[in-house]
């Protein structure tokens, strides 16, 4: 599993490099935006307990959306 984390960080990076993204914050935008989905997504599984007393900033149902380029060597 955190192959493939790693392999799905790589490709953001390169589909951003490949976008002419050269700046560092919009490529740490991009992976922190990925990072937290994933965070999301852990949790939810983790905890199954329905929460009544505290509210998360994000929405339990939130998506992270990026785009992959496909890129063939």
């Amino acid at each position: 599993m955190l192959q493939r984390m790693h392999r799905q960080l790589a490709l953001i990076h390169l589909s951003a490099s490949l976008k002419g993204w050269n700046n560092y914050g919009t490529v740490y935008k991009a992976k922190q935006a990925f990072l937290s989905g994933r965070r999301n997504m852990a949790k939810r599984a983790v905890s199954n307990v329905p929460r009544t007393t505290t509210k998360s900033s994000v929405p339990i149902g939130a998506k992270v959306s990026i785009e992959v380029l496909s890129v063939t060597l």
